[in-house]
């Protein structure tokens, strides 16, 4: 479910495990975690859908809808991962900005 305190933001567009997100940066007094939306297509931005392909070896794909693209989908739970990578980019910008201006 998206957070209340998205609607009116712009996100940040960035290409991780192959598929566009929508990454909103948190709100100070909201949220110290920014929010993933996605996964979208990279060529249309279409919003993928998750298949299986396969009986016996069986392989997760995220497909769009909208094109036909079929993108290789790694286990685990992406959207954590993307906002966590995020994350830790903004920190390492936020500390080379105060660096700089040591």
């Amino acid at each position: 479910m998206r957070p209340s305190w998205i609607e009116f933001r712009v996100p940040f567009v960035v290409i991780d495990f192959g598929v566009k997100w929508h990454i909103y940066e948190p709100e100070v007094f909201v949220s110290s975690q920014p929010w993933a939306d996605g996964p979208y297509c990279p060529k249309c931005d279409g919003e993928l859908e998750e298949k299986n392909k396969g009986h016996i070896f069986k392989k997760n794909l995220w497909t769009c809808p909208k094109c036909k693209e079929n993108y290789d989908k790694p286990k685990g739970n992406l959207k954590d991962q993307v906002e966590k990578t995020f994350l830790n980019n903004l920190h390492d910008k936020e500390d080379s900005i105060n660096n700089f201006h040591a």
